[in-house]
């Protein structure tokens, strides 16, 4: 018999999947296209803007490089937060004027934990099914 044996490794695609970074396959050789290395760059140095002189997060900012236009125009990015991601503009906006008044900042990565204190966590049971 053929039984397969777990000590076994598993073929790559059976494991977790993963996009790899574009930034890791450029490096490694594995996209070539110039206009698309050139468009990763623009979005990298779009993203750096963004994040070290308007405080915005490294998600957001992200997202707004993939989304604009320009891949390096920094005021179509901050209109396209403005449209699509306001809020979080919004608190980049607030941080960045503490910073000017002198105050030291630190840009919020990810949303705050649920185990906040300040967060209240509401879990809701699904409706019972008709019929049943």
């Amino acid at each position: 018999p053929h039984a397969h044996s777990a000590s076994r490794s598993l073929p790559p695609w059976c494991g977790p999947r993963r996009l790899r970074d574009e930034g890791e396959l450029i490096a490694e050789g594995k996209i070539t296209d110039p206009a698309r290395i050139e468009d990763y760059e623009k979005r990298t140095g779009l993203v750096a803007k963004l994040r070290k002189e308007h405080l915005i997060r490294a998600k957001d900012a992200l997202e707004a490089s993939v989304e604009i236009a320009d891949k390096s125009d920094v005021d179509e990015a901050l209109e396209w937060l403005r449209i699509h991601k306001e809020k979080e503009l919004n608190k980049a906006l607030k941080l960045l004027q503490r910073q000017e008044e002198g105050e030291e900042v630190e840009v919020e990565e990810e949303e705050p934990e649920p185990d906040d204190p300040d967060i209240e966590v509401f879990i809701c049971e699904p409706p019972p099914l008709r019929g049943m």
